[in-house]
């Protein structure tokens, strides 16, 4: 199985060595599924960056007598946007080994 960064680097050769060897893959999306994995990945990584520093600024002001009840109803929608956003790039990533088998 081809890196997929080699495929990103050199698209064009990958394409023209699938078709010298008869083979049917779409290269082009590869491409398009690894832009759209790349891109999920980074969403998924701010929201956990956020999340991670509101949780601190929750405990602390819980620490501090506060009650910080929006905030945790904010960190509790963006646990599930993360969690969707997790399984999205989970069935993503299937579908590019998928290609990058038959590459």
């Amino acid at each position: 199985m081809l890196d997929p960064k080699f495929v990103r680097a050199n698209p064009d050769a990958v394409k023209e060595a699938v078709k010298n060897k008869l083979e049917k893959v779409d290269i082009d999306e590869f491409l398009k599924l690894d832009e759209e994995r790349r891109d999920l990945l980074q969403e998924a990584d701010t929201l956990k960056q956020n999340r991670n520093t509101v949780s601190e600024q929750i405990a602390r002001e819980k620490k501090e007598g506060g009650e910080p009840t929006g905030k945790i109803e904010e960190m509790r929608a963006v646990s599930a946007k993360i969690k969707n956003l997790d399984a999205m790039l989970k069935e993503v990533e299937e579908k590019i080994n998928s290609v990058l088998i038959w590459v």
